[in-house]
């Protein structure tokens, strides 16, 4: 039985080994971002027993804006990173990591959660899968941006958004005193 988790600890090399087998996704350098994340991130993981069958990372705020130098905004949060072993991809273990995370987000007062993956122009089976898999769990594209800062030319970046408060008749998030 999977059990998906917030880990403060996360097993890194387990995590890692996890991202090495998915190629197609991970690059080296991604590798080392991904090791990145896993130290200073929160970090969710999906086990089956004693094996780690899947993880997610989220930066709380915009880490765009962190590296500027610039205020986080709590009420946003990134996916940073997510994988899923493979012979376990198609079984729900990739939903269930990001409605923990997003359970978890909402009730800390986050209202948004993005992700940036390759864009559709780019046409590269992997994320084709990738892209859907996010709108099948509520994410939907909100702008493309090449070249996006950090990313090769000619590596389209789309940004996809999932709400994660719900709104009042007037469209403020409910909980949120307007005045």
């Amino acid at each position: 039985m999977v059990t998906v988790a917030r880990d403060p600890s996360p097993p890194v090399e387990a995590c890692l080994d996890l991202a090495r087998a998915l190629e197609e996704h991970f690059t080296a350098d991604a590798l080392a971002e991904i090791q990145a994340a896993l130290d200073d991130q929160r970090t969710y993981v999906a086990r089956d027993g004693d094996d780690v069958v899947g993880f997610a990372t989220i930066y709380r705020g915009v880490p765009a804006a962190h590296r500027r130098g610039e205020t986080r905004d709590d009420a946003v949060a990134e996916l940073t990173w997510i994988g899923v072993r493979p012979s376990r991809q198609g079984n729900g273990v990739g939903g269930r990591l990001l409605e923990t995370a997003a359970d978890e987000l909402a009730d800390g007062g986050v209202r948004v959660l993005s992700v940036k993956t390759l864009a559709p122009s780019v046409e590269y089976r992997p994320y084709e899968a990738t892209r859907r898999f996010y709108e099948a769990n509520g994410f939907v594209p909100v702008e493309t941006i090449d070249p996006y800062p950090g990313w090769e030319p000619g590596n389209p970046c789309s940004i996809y958004v999932k709400p994660l408060a719900t709104a009042d008749e007037y469209g403020r998030p409910n909980g949120v005193d307007p005045t």
